[in-house]
């Protein structure tokens, strides 16, 4: 057999080798098997917030209800004396664009009740380790409490 020739049936045989393996059938799987699950983080157990929870800088890792299609992240600053400012970017009609939601603003909480005296009423303030939640009736935005380096 000349070298053309062990060629050529070897790379016949590497095909059929090849084909035989696309052929192999696929697996079957129960419904509860296949379902993908969307949000796998661990639970947070979450309590209301008090005002030594507050200090800190927080940027936002979720977003839903109402602001979820316009809010792409947001972020505050909170000092322990009640002082915070904050920015977010949004979604516009020329695209995103960062805004700022308070440079000098005043913040209070009593009871979980979160009040930023910008005229948009109490948020319902709850925390976990690392993070905090801010919702009113039409949204929530859950934050990380990250280090200012």
């Amino acid at each position: 057999m000349n070298g053309r020739a062990a060629v050529a049936r070897g790379a016949a045989a590497l095909l059929l080798v090849v084909s035989a393996a696309a052929c192999y059938p696929s697996n079957v799987l129960e419904a509860e098997q296949r379902d993908v699950v969307a949000d796998q983080a661990p639970a947070l157990a979450w309590r209301p917030a008090t005002s030594e929870d507050l200090g800190g800088f927080y940027a936002s890792v979720r977003v839903e209800g109402a602001s979820a299609g316009a809010l792409l992240r947001a972020y505050y600053y909170f000092d322990t004396t009640g002082a915070y400012s904050g920015a977010a970017l949004v979604v516009t009609d020329s695209g995103p664009r960062f805004v700022v939601i308070a440079e000098d603003g005043r913040w209070s909480l009593s009871e979980g009740k979160l009040d930023l005296h910008d005229g948009s009423g109490a948020l319902d303030a709850s925390v976990a380790p690392g993070h905090l939640r801010l919702a009113s009736p039409e949204s929530t935005i859950v934050f990380e409490k990250l280090p200012l380096e």
